[in-house]
């Protein structure tokens, strides 16, 4: 940089002034600089240096996230799950152990009595009210309400069976219910329109106390 200064001073005019020229020269000088310190106050002076070097650190730094956030963070999540896991459920030792699996064994057989002691009880209801005793196991998911299900199943099966015998009446007759026999309360129905009922209707008419004549 000396040189600069010394072509400067040959090829400026006669009389002019160049300290500013040679400041300059000397702001922006590297010669000597034999330190750290020295390097990072010539970059300060500097601006262009000084963005290159926040261009730099920053570059550093989002990379550096990054990686770690690729690298490292799933294995420190999932290290910090595992001590969670393990603080929640600590190690049983060989007698917890037995023991959990000796009260795991003896709900199991208590569920499985109070199940089937419950369809047993539901057989006897069924029996009761003529519910068919093969269909009271789908009941038992209902607990203490099994048997109230059941006959609300029912009443509701036999309600639509009624209503439906009825329309069925009401469309064969004209709106009229069947004519009595002389001195008999129950209904009659020709055997032709009685074969034509479903077994359901059959049924319910007959449980009316209807009767059939050829």
């Amino acid at each position: 940089m000396g040189e600069l200064s010394d072509w400067i001073r040959s090829n400026a005019k006669e009389g002019a002034d160049t300290s500013a020229a040679e400041a300059l020269v000397e702001k922006y000088t590297i010669e000597n600089i034999t330190s750290k310190e020295q390097a990072i106050n010539f970059m300060k002076k500097t601006d262009v240096f000084v963005r290159g070097l926040d261009s730099l650190v920053s570059d550093a730094v989002n990379n550096h996230d990054r990686r770690f956030q690729e690298e490292k963070l799933p294995g420190i999540v999932e290290a910090e799950k595992a001590r969670i896991k393990l603080e929640l459920n600590p190690p049983k030792t060989e007698a917890e152990k037995r023991l959990y699996d000796a009260e795991q064994k003896i709900a199991a057989m208590e569920a499985k009595d109070a199940e089937w002691r419950l369809k047993e009880a539901l057989s006897v209801k069924a029996r009761e009210i003529g519910f068919p005793v093969a269909r009271v196991g789908r009941y038992s998911v209902y607990g203490d309400r099994a048997a109230e299900e059941m006959e609300a199943d029912l009443e509701w099966k036999k309600e639509a069976v009624k209503e439906s015998l009825e329309a069925e009446i009401k469309n064969r007759f004209g709106g009229d219910a069947p004519k009595k026999q002389e001195g008999d309360p129950a209904k009659i129905m020709g055997r032709a329109e009685f074969d034509t009922l479903d077994p359901a209707q059959k049924s319910e008419y007959v449980k009316a106390g209807g009767k059939v004549t050829n």
